[in-house]
């Protein structure tokens, strides 16, 4: 390249995204976001790390009705807010993200969703993948927005982030609530617990986990178990235990360094802090 020759785009990596064939209204919004580098493209050092806690940052979302007329969504923001993470040439990283942190009207019907990252001025889409929101019943709803209001927030907005990083309660859940909207809650039910109850990593009970089976959980709901199991005995633990999801690898390497997601919240936000001030009770005894 002579000093002549203009700069070349930036190539951000490719951004992929699974959805469920269907969500309950007011309930968690969990897709799964893949950022691939290609084995010729250039080193990141702060692409948006995306979690379930998720708020804001270089992400953009956007819901086009399937019948058409205006779509739902937001650009990418410029505020630096969001955690960040490097990707190497050849990388993957495959990430939950939940739309309900995002505060969107979602009007019930058919929508082709799609995520846009953006890093300075240069952006790149995923393909539009289809989904379809549901209003749940009425019992559904009001205990969606009992269980929300746990979670410590000056205002419901419909978010479930608060539910998992401020909430000092023992959640129960009613058993009228439906089979659908437990399955679409059951991710968050678990790490609450995980977070927040007595029992150390090691002796928490993957069971819950085994039951997320969907296309969108599965690798998320295996590296958790395999964070359960490293606590408490990390040797022959090996990179097989995901499968082929080379996205999780950057996981499981926090894992065998004791900074698996369940450890490094419970010490930040739960259980497992280092308290000037310890609770007058804590959930789940």
């Amino acid at each position: 390249m002579t000093p002549e020759d203009p700069p070349q785009p930036l190539q951000l990596p490719a951004v992929s995204v699974k959805a469920e064939p269907r969500y309950l209204l007011g309930f968690p919004l969990l897709i799964s976001v893949t950022l691939d580098n290609p084995a010729d493209g250039p080193r990141f050092f702060e692409l948006p790390e995306l979690s379930i806690l998720f708020r804001e940052g270089p992400v953009g979302v956007h819901l086009q009705p399937e019948a058409g007329g205006p779509g739902v969504g937001f650009a990418p923001s410029t505020a630096r807010r969001s955690a960040t993470m490097p990707l190497q040439p050849g990388e993957q990283r495959q990430m939950l993200l939940d739309l309900s942190n995002f505060g969107l009207d979602i009007p019930p019907g058919v929508y082709w969703l799609t995520l846009t990252i953006r890093v300075g001025r240069y952006s790149a889409a995923s393909q539009p993948v289809r989904t379809e929101f549901v209003r749940p019943s009425a019992s559904d709803e009001g205990e969606a927005v009992r269980l929300r209001r746990m979670g410590a927030s000056p205002t419901d907005t419909g978010a479930w982030a608060p539910f998992l990083t401020d909430n000092w309660n023992t959640v129960t859940v009613s058993p009228a609530l439906s089979l659908e909207a437990h399955r679409q809650l059951a991710l968050h039910l678990f790490l609450h617990r995980a977070i927040y109850g007595p029992d150390p990593v090691a002796n928490l009970d993957p069971a819950p986990l085994k039951q997320l089976n969907s296309p969108v959980l599965q690798s998320e709901a295996t590296v958790l178990q395999w964070e359960i199991h490293a606590a408490g005995d990390p040797r022959g633990l090996h990179p097989g235990i995901i499968g082929s999801s080379a996205g999780m690898r950057f996981r499981m390497e926090r894992i065998e360094k004791g900074e698996g997601f369940i450890t490094k919240y419970r010490k930040v936000l739960g259980a497992g802090q280092d308290f000037a001030h310890p609770p007058a009770s804590y959930p789940y005894r």
